[in-house]
């Protein structure tokens, strides 16, 4: 049965007795959407500045929306992502599909959201779920419905966020070790997506006789998979020592190289709107401060943006990055728990910072480009 219900935070459309969809507003003249869980920002960008143009209050998410897992973006046109819930927990959580071309919210109610990681492909955005015995993985269309799912017969943790393309995905997991009981390395699994998924191959990245490395998110981009290792833990002491580089992995020739960082503890990544530049948000708790390196993937050289600085505060809580977005200007708009900045890369100046309302402090999601 179809049935429609009016709301005050938008129209609310059921389809059966599962999907509900909410509809928002677009505008030709907005450059970007910023996406919070309980509304849609659109602005414009300029040289000098942002110039906020429709602040629309609506039900994007009924649960957090765990700033580490990766949202998919897919046909300039949906946005996915998966609303969290901790395992055992009631209730199911949604995945969400945000429609840019027709301004829907469409929510699919599922059990398999994402507890332990998310990632996306060309087609495909993925949920993960890992327990003490399993691991399972989850596709689902660009407008949230579920395709298929593959489980691992033992424990299998993958990154927090992963990446595929050309029909296939990659994601680094740990496992226990063949050779050792109780210590548990990483493995690159290359699964393939059509008619199904399907493990293809499997890579020890953990071939270092003295380190394991704390590997926590990838990105794919071009003939290279893009990983950091936020530490390392010596095998023999089972010390935790500090680590800033990240590893560049051809998938074609399986060749690794290693490339330094400025800064210690890299931990998210995004890829900018060219692929050419890596956005490696390191984990503020452990450096001390909040920041991003930016990487040209081509030269290898990168340069630090300290978010801490910019958001003049100590305290680290107001400055965790949610996501970040570099323009083919080579302008960064980088979303945090308080403000939405805008800085310019190339002359290493701020442009402009919002200051989030108090009701959208530590609720934001994805910053979209709407000219895609």
């Amino acid at each position: 049965m179809l049935f429609f219900v009016l709301a005050s935070l938008g129209i609310w459309f059921y389809i059966g007795n599962t999907t509900k969809e909410i509809t928002f507003q677009l505008f030709d003249k907005a450059d970007f959407y910023v996406v919070y869980n309980d509304s849609i920002k659109s602005y414009r960008a300029n040289e000098k500045g942002l110039e906020e143009i429709h602040d629309e209050k609506v039900n994007v998410a009924d649960m957090d929306i765990h700033p580490w897992y990766s949202r998919g973006a897919f046909d300039s046109r949906f946005l996915v992502f998966s609303e969290e819930t901790r395992p055992f927990t009631n209730g199911k959580a949604n995945i969400v599909s945000i429609d840019f071309k027709k301004g829907v919210i469409r929510k699919n109610p599922t059990d398999f959201d994402a507890y332990s990681g998310a990632g996306y492909s060309d087609d495909y955005f993925y949920t993960h779920q890992a327990t003490t015995e399993e691991g399972s993985f989850f596709s689902f269309d660009e407008q949230g419905n579920f395709i298929s799912s593959i489980t691992f017969d033992e424990s299998t943790s993958a990154d927090s966020q992963f990446s595929g393309k050309n029909g296939e995905i990659y994601f680094i997991a740990s496992q226990e070790s063949s050779d050792e009981e109780g210590v548990y390395e990483n493995k690159l699994f290359i699964l393939s997506e059509k008619p199904e998924l399907e493990i293809k191959e499997e890579i020890l990245m953990d071939d270092n006789p003295d380190f394991i490395y704390g590997f926590n998110a990838s990105v794919v981009m071009g003939d290279f998979l893009y990983t950091q290792s936020v530490m390392k833990r010596d095998r023999l002491t089972k010390e935790k020592l500090p680590d800033n580089r990240f590893l560049k992995f051809n998938i074609k020739t399986k060749e690794k190289e290693w490339v330094e960082l400025s800064e210690y503890f890299p931990n998210l990544v995004f890829k900018s709107e060219d692929e050419q530049k890596l956005l490696i948000v390191h984990e503020e708790n452990s450096l001390g401060k909040s920041g991003i390196s930016i990487v040209d993937t081509t030269t290898n050289k990168n340069q630090f943006v300290d978010v801490s600085q910019i958001v003049g505060s100590n305290d680290l809580s107001l400055a965790t990055i949610y996501h970040a977005y570099l323009t083919k200007e080579n302008k960064l708009l980088i979303l945090t728990s308080q403000n939405l900045i805008y800085y310019d890369l190339d002359k290493m100046e701020l442009l402009d910072s919002i200051e989030n309302a108090p009701e959208e402090v530590y609720s934001g999601i994805y910053i979209w480009n709407a000219k895609n």
